[in-house]
């Protein structure tokens, strides 16, 4: 994939490699890869401070996230699960994205998944300046052809009724608080709360340093 700064005489180029994902071993998974994969470049280029940046400064950054892209292919796939899908897995998917990104594919799912992201989940990540693009509510069946490296059941609800999954599949419980129904300072405090322990607990469960 090439991106280019439109608008300009000698448009600037980068190489953004993505690996086709048909006919590839585990279609479904490269096709899952690939969405992330492409997820994660817009979303970098988007964050870029282009007015900010000189020619050779913007070229560095384009071209890095071409070496993003290349790491991904070597990530670990976490599984955040709860009962509705709606707002702590929500968070904690977007937490694990924005700090153990170059690491980790994150992807959240529920056991009875709500019909939306609840607004509070939201904007409390967006206070956080941490991504909500590409979050939504979905039912844990949908994941179960990937390649799952670790779930994390972040309600008692969904740890005891935690599906079984294809292969075995290392699994930690991490309850926290639900704030639905609070004021938004009580998703404010249960995004913290995830930020500070979920992520030293998969960094620990998968071996990162």
């Amino acid at each position: 994939m090439k991106s280019a700064l439109l608008g300009q005489v000698n448009p600037m180029t980068a190489n953004w490699s993505v690996e086709d994902p048909v006919g590839a071993q585990g279609e479904r998974r490269a096709f899952a890869l690939a969405y992330s994969v492409l997820q994660q470049s817009v979303s970098l280029f988007l964050s870029l401070p282009i007015a900010k940046l000189d020619g050779i400064s913007l070229k560095s950054e384009l071209d890095e996230i071409g070496h993003a892209n290349a790491s991904m292919t070597n990530l670990k796939t976490v599984l955040v699960l709860c009962t509705g899908n709606s707002c702590r897995s929500q968070m904690a998917e977007s937490i694990l994205r924005h700090e153990l990104g170059d690491k980790v594919r994150a992807l959240s799912a529920g056991t009875r998944p709500q019909s939306r992201v609840a607004e509070g989940a939201i904007e409390a990540l967006k206070l956080a300046h941490l991504p909500t693009d590409g979050l939504y509510s979905k039912d844990v069946t949908a994941v179960f052809n990937e390649s799952i490296d670790l779930v994390v059941t972040v309600c008692d609800s969904a740890n005891e009724s935690c599906p079984i999954f294809p292969r075995p599949v290392p699994k930690i419980h991490l309850p926290f608080h639900d704030p639905h129904g609070e004021p938004l300072e009580s998703f404010e405090r249960v995004r913290d709360e995830i930020r500070a322990r979920l992520v030293p607990a998969v960094r620990q469960n998968l071996g990162f340093t």
